[in-house]
């Protein structure tokens, strides 16, 4: 029984692959989306290759055949824009498939493999070398307190256990800036922004009875130095206008032209539990201003976690005068921040900013 079962879900899965690749080549090469690839990549020659590499991906690629078309198309045309090799074997960038909660669909995701930050830095000429190196027990020694920066001795005749990894970016005048992670660092770093890792550390099976595998799992070194030079580049980096896209597109789906959704880590997330935090801290206001219309002593409310509502503690001060709490002017200050922003990188990389 089990066993059938097994073989109804393979067949299913084949038959599901070879009609998103037909649907995937009849999309592709429509006359609006050829004319669409025109207007981007601006180059016959490259949307001739564009289109070889793309169909060739979806035919060899089961994962990516069932996944949403449109999301495969700017996935591969960001890596186009970025110069970068498509072929996931080289490490440059990865296609990875993944299944949307939100939309209940198979979409791409486009992530940056370590050796594409490596070519973006290094082709912006600002730059003696960057480099990420495995570091073994003993090697560490801290951080120095007059600088602070981290400290090392390295040893080739080392064979303790690897504990973490390092990262040093130098230009050419041989200042270098350095990072360190440990393995608990990285894991948990993969954990909170994988949701196929997530789901294979929690024993999770995907619709077709499997665990889901995750790059995090099939190829740690890999993912712990795209980690690392990721942090580099996005923290010191003099950010060039492919290093920008690079970071705003890692671990995106593109289903519109520079329209990111990343659904595979919690930076959505962390922006929905701040404005909940927002919510909380108004409403711990309005309690102040309906205390105080009802005639009432004003009172400091506090939001009960335990309770999940407010509540007034015995000790609360009878004279406080405390209109907004610094918490709320600090979390609306937050809130406006990051939505100059977003506003800003969405004039920054409109298409017609864009020169290739």
């Amino acid at each position: 029984m089990a066993s059938s079962q097994a073989l109804s879900r393979v067949e299913n899965k084949e038959v599901s692959t070879k009609n998103g690749v037909a649907n995937f080549n009849s999309l592709l090469l429509k006359d609006a989306m050829q004319k669409r690839l025109a207007d981007i990549l601006k180059d016959t020659k490259k949307i001739k290759q564009f289109n070889n590499v793309v169909l060739n991906l979806v035919s060899n690629n089961q994962d990516l055949a069932q996944c949403d078309p449109m999301s495969i198309i700017y996935a591969a045309l960001r890596a186009f824009e970025l110069n970068l090799n498509c072929n996931p074997a080289l490490g440059e960038v990865w296609f990875i498939s993944y299944n949307n909660k939100k939309t209940q669909t198979k979409t791409l995701q486009f992530q940056m493999g370590y050796k594409g930050f490596y070519q973006l830095a290094m082709r912006s000429g600002q730059y003696r070398d960057i480099n990420v190196v495995p570091v073994r027990d003993g090697e560490y020694l801290g951080i120095d307190n007059e600088t602070g920066t981290h400290k090392f001795h390295f040893d080739k005749n080392n064979c303790n256990e690897i504990v973490g990894y390092a990262g040093f970016l130098v230009n050419h005048i041989g200042t270098a800036k350095k990072t360190y992670w440990t393995i608990a660092d990285l894991e948990a770093h993969g954990k909170k922004y994988s949701e196929t890792y997530k789901d294979f550390t929690s024993g999770k099976l995907n619709r077709y009875g499997y665990l889901t595998d995750s790059v995090w799992n099939t190829n740690k070194t890999a993912m712990y130095e795209k980690t690392i030079i990721k942090h580099l580049c996005n923290k010191y980096a003099i950010k060039s206008l492919e290093m920008q896209l690079a970071l705003q597109s890692d671990q995106a789906v593109m289903s519109d032209y520079n329209n990111y959704d990343y659904v595979d880590n919690s930076q959505n997330t962390a922006k929905s539990e701040a404005l909940a935090e927002l919510e909380k801290a108004f409403a711990e206001v309005d309690c102040h201003a309906d205390a105080r219309n009802d005639g009432e002593i004003p009172q400091r409310v506090r939001y009960d976690n335990s309770a999940g509502s407010h509540a007034v503690p015995d000790t609360a001060s009878p004279d406080s005068n405390e209109e907004i709490p610094h918490q709320v002017r600090y979390l609306f200050f937050v809130w406006v921040v990051d939505a100059v922003i977003n506003t800003a990188r969405q004039t920054i990389f409109k298409p017609s900013n864009l020169r290739f």
